[in-house]
């Protein structure tokens, strides 16, 4: 579960810039669907509903796993939720926060292991389970790529 914790907190940012993309899409091809050869619109009107339908889903999904990730994040100890914070939102190189919290290295390195675990302990016990995270999220294709890097 450590792997799925940390690619949801790589994708946390990434979210709601993926959202206004897939906002602008659906505008866009509602905007052309009386043009059956322009743009995103190649099809009749049911596939025209469909590819909408679709990313509409797809953007829900992302804001599910959004607030999934903000309440999780919120439930945590305030180290824990520093460090994460710092690693995964504002992305500091681990030097930055090994300056920045006047912690030894080795003891860095245990408590954000430790807030990792917390995290995906959250994430377990308000019942996003790894089956939740596989079936729904790594058919999209940028959050596997995501979990494929995770160690």
């Amino acid at each position: 579960m450590s792997k799925i914790a940390k690619t949801i907190l790589t994708c946390y940012t990434t979210i709601p810039t993926i959202v206004k993309k897939i906002d602008k899409q659906v505008y866009n091809s509602a905007v052309t669907s009386h043009n059956l050869t322009y743009g995103y619109a190649r099809c009749d009107a049911y596939g025209q509903m469909k590819a909408i339908a679709e990313l509409i889903e797809k953007k829900s999904e992302l804001l599910e796993l959004f607030n999934v990730a903000k309440d999780a994040l919120s439930k945590l100890d305030k180290l824990s939720r520093r460090l994460l914070v710092s690693k995964y939102i504002t992305q500091l190189s681990l030097e930055q926060m090994l300056k920045d919290s006047k912690l030894p290295q080795t003891t860095l390195y245990r408590y954000l292991s430790q807030a990792i675990s917390k995290f995906a302990s959250s994430l377990i016990v308000d019942g996003y389970d790894e089956n939740w995270f596989l079936s729904t999220y790594l058919k999209q294709n940028w959050i596997k790529k995501v979990y494929n890097k995770q160690q």
